[in-house]
């Protein structure tokens, strides 16, 4: 009886384990801790970067000198409208030649007085003298130096730059 005292005691610790251990998952489960689910790290905060200077290649002001010109002019209209670039020319008084529906890009060029592109205080500021409303402002492109029109009527017009208080006009007339 006292065997029977000792090995029932011990049957029923071994039956525990053995139903204990096929818990939850048969032969697949791990045999070690249970692992922690890992734990969200928060998100670091985005180091701003610097915007490049457009102008850090550009030689010391002050602007002595604005050049106006047309960059690119299109018969017909704009190139995505089927607009194709046409040849610059000027008229005997030295009006650039445009005609109805072109499309036109004029830019600026700012210059020191050792005649280098330079650096400039404020961006170009455009203004029309254009009584017989040739021209149409288009909004602006994202380039402050890019001036764009479209030619929507006949006669003459001037077209000026200003920048860093130094101007330069442009001459047109639309055939």
């Amino acid at each position: 009886m006292k065997r029977l005292m000792f090995f029932a005691p011990a049957a029923l610790v071994v039956g525990a384990v053995c139903l204990f251990s096929s818990c939850g998952g048969g032969n697949s489960s791990p045999t070690g801790p249970p692992t922690p689910a890992p734990t969200a790290n928060p998100t670091p905060t985005p180091t701003p970067v610097a915007t490049p200077d457009p102008q850090a290649n550009l030689a010391p002001g002050p602007v002595t000198k604005v050049t106006l010109y047309i960059y690119q002019q299109y018969h017909g209209g704009k190139p995505e409208q089927g607009g194709t670039i046409e040849q610059k020319v000027q008229d005997g008084q030295g009006r650039w030649v445009l005609h109805l529906n072109d499309f036109v890009v004029f830019d600026s060029t700012q210059r020191n007085a050792a005649n280098e592109i330079c650096r400039y205080n404020r961006p170009p500021t455009y203004d029309s003298d254009d009584p017989s409303g040739v021209i149409n402002v288009l909004g602006n492109s994202g380039n402050p130096f890019l001036y764009r029109v479209e030619i929507q009527g006949r006669g003459a017009f001037t077209l000026v730059s200003t920048i860093d208080g130094i101007g330069a006009e442009l001459r047109a007339i639309s055939q």
